[in-house]
C-alpha cells in the first residue's frame, strides 16, 4: 500500500516547499495533492508526485475531502503545512491504515469532557477525536464523510468554515464501526505556524459547540440508520 499525501495551504508558503522537497521522495508516498485556499498568492510546484490546486475563493477545512475525493492510494494522510513528517512516520501510517481501514489515526488525539467540552488536552491510545494535522484514513471512508455532511446539514446543523471538520471526521466514522480512533507515537518536527487557527479567540467555543453536535447527531442518526 502506498500514500496520498493531502496539504492544504493558506499563508505558509515556505513550509509547504520545504514539506514538499522532503516527502516527495519518499517511496512510500504515491502523490502529493496541494489545496491553496488563498487566491492572493498563487501555488506553483514542479515534481512528478505533486499535483495542486488555487483555489478563488477560501473553501475552508473542507478542502481536505476535496483532496480525498481525488486521491488514488487507499491510504489517505492528511498534513497541516506546519508539520514535517519522516518516512517512517507515513510508513507508520500506511501499517497502521492497512491493518485496520474502520478507524482513523493520527499523531495527536482529544477526548472531550463528561459534557461535551472540548479538551485542548494531549491524549493518547485510543480517543474519541483525532486531529487532523498529520491523519491517515482509508479511502473507502470518505464517501461516508460527504454523506453524513448531507444529513448534518439536513438537520439544521453547520460545519465551520475552518474548524472542526477533524471533529466531524472521527464521530463520522466511530458512530458507524462503533471503534475509537487511536494516537500513534510516530515521530514529526514542528515547522514555524504563523496564522494559527487554533489561536482565534473562539476555537475552543466553536469546537465545543461542534462536538455537542456530533454526538447528539451522530446518536440520533444511529438509531435510525446505518449511518
Amino acid at each position: 500500500m502506498t500514500a496520498s499525501l493531502l496539504l492544504l495551504n493558506w499563508k505558509r508558503l515556505a513550509n509547504v516547499r520545504r514539506i514538499l522537497a522532503a516527502q516527495a521522495g519518499y517511496r512510500e508516498v504515491a502523490e502529493i495533492l496541494v489545496f491553496n485556499n488563498n487566491s492572493s498568492a498563487p501555488f506553483d510546484y514542479s515534481h512528478p508526485k505533486v499535483r495542486f490546486l488555487n483555489a478563488s475563493a477560501d473553501f475552508g477545512l473542507r478542502a481536505r475531502w476535496i483532496l480525498a475525493a481525488l486521491a488514488k492510494s487507499e491510504c489517505l494522510i492528511f498534513q497541516d503545512d506546519d508539520i514535517l513528517l519522516p518516512a517512517s512516520t507515513v510508513g507508520g501510517f500506511i501499517g497502521a491504515v492497512a491493518a485496520d481501514r474502520r478507524r482513523a489515526y493520527s499523531l495527536h488525539g482529544r477526548n472531550p469532557g463528561r459534557n461535551g467540552t472540548y479538551r485542548a488536552d494531549l491524549a493518547f491510545g485510543e480517543v474519541e477525536i483525532i486531529l487532523t494535522r498529520a491523519a491517515a484514513i482509508h479511502a473507502e471512508l470518505v464517501p461516508l464523510i460527504f454523506q453524513a455532511e448531507q444529513a448534518f446539514h439536513a438537520a439544521g446543523f453547520q460545519l465551520p468554515l475552518n474548524n472542526g471538520e477533524d471533529i466531524f471526521l472521527s464521530y463520522c466514522v466511530s458512530a458507524r464501526f462503533g471503534k475509537k480512533h487511536k494516537v500513534l507515537r510516530l515521530p514529526f518536527a514542528d515547522l514555524p505556524s504563523p496564522h494559527a487557527l487554533s489561536n482565534r479567540p473562539e476555537h475552543v467555543k466553536e469546537r465545543t459547540r461542534l462536538v455537542r453536535q456530533c454526538k447528539a447527531f451522530f446518536a440520533r442518526r444511529q438509531r435510525t440508520t446505518d449511518c
